[in-house]
């Protein structure tokens, strides 16, 4: 049983897991530090982690590989943006300039989960 500040900072985590879950994916890069930092100012203390995939990371690191691009941290953070606004919505517009890699994001995506031996069907 958790009680006071506990309860309160696991209660919090999940709003703040929530709201980046629901919003850092609509945002540019700049934007979604302002929010992190609003985020920290709102919470003091509360310690935030990114949700973790320890399945599909280790097969969206393949996926890239096998394509042969380089393995960055912040594109593996919009891979798994992605996946979660898949998962919670029933359709997702992924929008930016050209050259900015939403083709990419989509394939690496399509690929790992393929690798999981689940399908992702894509209407275009």
């Amino acid at each position: 049983q958790m009680e006071g500040k506990e309860l309160f900072l696991w209660e919090a985590s999940l709003v703040i897991k929530s709201l980046r879950i629901n919003t850092l994916s609509k945002l540019t890069f700049d934007d979604s530090k302002r929010f992190n930092e609003l985020v920290r100012d709102m919470f003091p203390g509360v310690k935030v982690e990114d949700i973790a995939y320890e399945e599909l990371m280790p097969k969206v690191k393949e996926a890239l590989t096998e394509m042969k691009l380089q393995i960055l941290d912040n594109q593996l953070h919009k891979v798994m943006q992605l996946y979660e606004s898949l998962n919670q919505r029933m359709g997702v517009v992924i929008v930016g300039p050209s050259g900015a890699g939403k083709s990419t994001l989509l394939k690496v995506l399509r690929r790992a989960l393929q690798k999981m031996g689940r399908n992702m069907p894509m209407y275009v």
